[in-house]
């Protein structure tokens, strides 16, 4: 497909706008970890200012080792609400104003949302179970509680940072096969479940493998960023990368890693590679509003025709409900970009020539 007027050969790498999993057991380094490459993106994208720091959505208290970051009180989820609803505006100007405000979102104890969620919707309506409201809408509500900010959240096109304790047991992946004794997010494995969505939708999710020494010592942990037979992990940049963990641990070595992943796709498909910020103006200045539509209705039209087309459909109803509209043209020139990014990555996952 010959995209009009846009250098569609330029691939964005780097930390700046992607959705990042850190997850593992107690002790693996990942709120602290996770506060500290916030920091370093903050400070890239900020020109190094002070008053620029990363919000965390404290679901459990694991940040008192940390400084430098701005909390918002997980247990009161009125409050993540308000403050997810206050960073994604529906004007553009005042959204763009926002991510300059608060480019980096980490969700700590991400697991929690649901049970907090659930315990905030049945408080709200007065009742002791979501069953006690009238049927099928209890269920809805506390969609409305959970999934709809979090999409929201995920289209922003703010860097966001979830963290996740790990639980082992039972799991069916997309492709319907069953693992015994298998490592995954906690609460990924059910369906329809928050949890869930945010894991088939984050870029990079790191698993986190305590190490331990000759003597028996625990060491910094080992991020694995690659799926085993043992535990789940994704790499949307693996074509191209020979190193799927990042030893030990470390801030630093997720962002380097997170930007090598970009460089290294973008040299195996021959193409150049710009950084988030550079793609997202490209596509701002490069294409209009009428050709970035016909664009995404170009690739979902063979999308539709593939094994993809329940993803493909789900996408784009995702943004439509996450940005309050009745249709997808409605969406922002920003918003309309991202469909595009993530209709082509899911056709280059499911091999659809595009």
């Amino acid at each position: 497909m010959a995209f009009k007027g846009i250098k569609l050969q330029k691939m964005a790498i780097g930390v700046v706008g992607q959705r990042i999993m850190f997850y593992g057991g107690n002790e693996s380094g990942k709120t602290i970890q996770a506060i500290e490459l916030g920091k370093r993106i903050c400070a890239e994208v900020s020109n190094n200012n002070p008053e620029i720091a990363p919000y965390v959505i404290q679901f459990e208290n694991g940040t008192n080792a940390c400084f430098d970051y701005y909390p918002v009180d997980g247990t009161d989820y009125g409050q993540v609400l308000e403050f997810i609803s206050w960073l994604t505006p529906n004007n553009t100007n005042l959204k763009k104003k926002r991510m300059e405000e608060a480019p980096v979102v980490i969700v700590d104890g991400a697991e929690k949302i649901k049970t907090i969620a659930e315990a905030y919707t049945t408080d709200k309506k007065n009742v002791e179970s979501l069953g006690d409201l009238a049927y099928g809408k209890g269920y809805q509500i506390y969609r409305s509680y959970t999934d709809s900010p979090f999409i929201k959240l995920m289209s922003s096109g703010v860097t966001v940072i979830f963290v996740f304790h790990d639980e082992t047991g039972k799991y069916t992946d997309a492709d319907g096969t069953e693992h015994e004794n298998y490592t995954f997010p906690m609460g990924s494995g059910k369906d329809a479940s928050v949890a869930q969505y945010i894991k088939d939708n984050c870029d990079f999710i790191f698993y986190l493998d305590k190490n331990t020494n000759d003597n028996g010592t625990k060491t910094m942990s080992i991020a694995h960023c690659a799926p085993t037979k043992d535990y789940f992990a994704r790499n949307r940049y693996a074509m191209g990368t020979e190193e799927f963990t990042v030893e030990p641990f470390t801030a630093d070595g997720i962002y380097d890693y997170v930007k090598s992943c970009g460089e290294g796709l973008a040299k195996s498909r021959g193409v150049k590679a710009v950084t988030m910020t550079e793609k997202k103006e490209a596509l701002k200045q490069e294409r209009s509003h009428d050709e970035l539509v016909a664009d995404v209705k170009e690739i979902g039209a063979k999308l539709f025709k593939t094994s993809a087309k329940e993803r493909a459909k789900e996408i784009l109803n995702e943004y439509i409900e996450a940005n309050g509209v009745e249709k997808f043209t409605e969406l922002s020139d920003e918003q309309l970009a991202k469909v595009i990014t993530d209709y082509s990555t899911l056709a280059s996952e499911k091999g659809v020539e595009i």
